[in-house]
């Protein structure tokens, strides 16, 4: 089992992505392929590593450049946090960077 990131909130009527009180992002609307990831992370219990839910088995040349397009969007457009992908894009990773690194880890004791 991967670590999971605790304090993560995706309130999807304002497609907006927090931890603890901070705004990570906020995700225009006709971001699909972004919110479903999110949301895939979400229903994981923002778990560090999970299937891609953008992976399609039909499509599987176009998979991992679709899921890079897709992190690198998220990256550029979310604070504190890094996607990323894993065995040629079948599944995504998440991460707290930066301050909000710092933030958990003094609460949890390892700073």
């Amino acid at each position: 089992m991967t670590p999971v990131i605790k304090d993560l909130k995706w309130i999807k009527s304002r497609n907006e992505l927090r931890y603890r009180s901070f705004t990570i992002c906020k995700l225009r609307k006709d971001a699909s392929a972004m919110i479903k990831v999110i949301e895939a992370f979400e229903d994981e219990g923002f778990d560090t590593f999970i299937d891609n839910p953008l992976w399609d088995f039909t499509y599987e040349k176009d998979n991992r450049s679709r899921a890079q397009k897709t992190i690198a969007y998220l990256n550029k457009n979310c604070e504190g946090v890094r996607f990323g992908t894993a065995e040629n894009g079948r599944y995504l990773t998440f991460e707290l960077v930066g301050r909000l690194k710092l933030i958990r880890d003094k609460a949890c004791g390892r700073a």
